[in-house]
């Protein structure tokens, strides 16, 4: 993810789902090494390993095509809005503003993860109807996460600190219907066991509040 300053005063956030780049990027590297290998040694690919060559790009170039997203967000502290935009390569568009009085926080949000399972995370903006997602797939470590979602805090005039960054952030995933046992260990830095038990107290209090 990048930062970016403006001239203007905004500042904008932007991230792509870099896996699918290097998904596509790695699979040409591999098949125009291969062939150079083939070609250097005299030993000519028959035809079946040039059409899988070839089946292989194709799937990586649709993959990328109808999965790569580009998002950015530019918060502009003066005007207290921002405006995002989240670019699907060659499918479709999607672009709106929200006024900061419309936001309640920035939270960090989970995608994936099990009990042997790296989760990885996004920032969410959280609004009264609905979260919007910020970015997606930031980091595989929490720190980063933590950073930004303070940093954007700071410019909504939201002051939290990171006990209660963290703590709100896995309120919203277990309100959002979503397992946050993984999500409060790496968080947390605790055991598994004692993640869960936090994550079942505060399913019950959100159950509690909500009967």
């Amino acid at each position: 993810m990048n930062v970016k300053d403006h001239q203007d005063g905004s500042i904008e956030f932007y991230d792509s789902s870099g896996i699918l780049y290097i998904l596509v990027l790695g699979s040409l590297i591999c098949s125009a090494l291969y062939l150079i290998v083939a070609e250097l040694s005299d030993v000519s690919p028959n035809m079946y390993e040039i059409y899988f060559i070839g089946f292989v790009a194709c799937l990586t170039t649709i993959a990328f095509v109808c999965f790569a997203e580009k998002v950015s967000f530019c918060f502009y502290p003066d005007r207290k809005i921002v405006k995002w935009k989240r670019t699907r390569y060659f499918i479709k568009n999607s672009s709106g503003s929200l006024d900061f009085a419309d936001i309640k926080h920035a939270v960090i949000a989970i995608s994936g993860g099990g009990l042997t399972e790296l989760a990885s995370y996004q920032i969410n903006l959280v609004t009264e109807s609905a979260p919007i997602r910020m970015m997606h797939t930031l980091t595989l470590n929490e720190k980063p996460s933590l950073e930004y979602a303070t940093q954007i805090n700071t410019i909504l005039n939201i002051n939290k600190d990171t006990k209660t960054l963290i703590e709100d952030s896995i309120i919203e995933v277990i309100r959002a219907g979503y397992r946050a046992e993984v999500m409060a260990k790496e968080l947390y830095r605790c055991s598994y066991e004692d993640a869960k038990k936090f994550v079942d107290a505060k399913t019950k209090e959100i159950r509690k509040m909500n009967s």
